[in-house]
């Protein structure tokens, strides 16, 4: 192991910063894989929304939005494989 670059300070003190000497690594900024969508629509088209994906009108807005989302977005990827 190497010897430590250490700072003599005035009271006699030794002092070893790692972080004033920037030798710690830093760990790499990352930008996020995933995002929220949120947004409100009136619960009467919710609740059609949902009897019509699920059979029922009382479905969770966020999975009767998620299943939404789906399905445009397979829509979207098929037009986009048909061009390809």
């Amino acid at each position: 192991m190497g010897k430590r670059d250490v700072t003599n300070k005035s009271d006699g003190a030794i002092e070893y910063n790692p972080t004033k000497k920037k030798v710690l690594p830093k760990p790499k900024e990352s930008t996020p894989t995933s995002r929220k969508v949120v947004f409100s629509r009136p619960s009467e088209e919710i609740k059609l929304l949902a009897l019509e994906f699920f059979d029922r009108e009382d479905e969770n807005a966020g999975i009767v939005g998620d299943k939404c989302f789906t399905i445009v977005l397979n829509k979207l990827n098929k037009k986009l494989g048909d061009r390809q």
